[in-house]
């Protein structure tokens, strides 16, 4: 069984290393990207099975990222699910505006829960 492919774009690269290694060790495929230009192509090229994003970004923000993708023919399908450090009651309604299917605060959860969370799209 191949594993799940994941883009995870943050702009907070130690964040993203250490969950990138948590995933990889639970049978996820993980690509990091920093910047919102970055990551849309990441996802228009390798069409992953999940869109794990933050807020801010460089070059724009996961908004915007969102925007984009659920624009695009290529990648309108592919769930994105918010991840960060920002959670202010707008932002999680922008996100689900958007079409976002959760919205995670880093700080309040723990690994095993986002785990399970994205053990969901697999």
């Amino acid at each position: 069984m191949s594993s799940t492919e994941i883009l995870l774009a943050d702009k907070d690269r130690y964040f993203a290393e250490i969950y990138q290694e948590f995933l990889e060790e639970n049978d996820f495929s993980v690509s990091i990207k920093d910047s919102q230009d970055s990551a849309f192509q990441l996802a228009k090229q390798k069409q992953p099975s999940l869109v794990l994003t933050e807020i801010l970004l460089k070059n724009g923000d996961g908004f915007e990222l969102t925007k984009q993708l659920k624009k695009d023919g290529e990648t309108s399908f592919i769930p994105v699910v918010f991840f960060s450090c920002l959670g202010e009651k707008s932002d999680v309604d922008q996100a689900f505006k958007l079409g976002a299917e959760n919205f995670l605060i880093k700080q309040h959860n723990d690994k095993q829960e986002v785990l399970k969370l994205l053990n969901t799209f697999k």
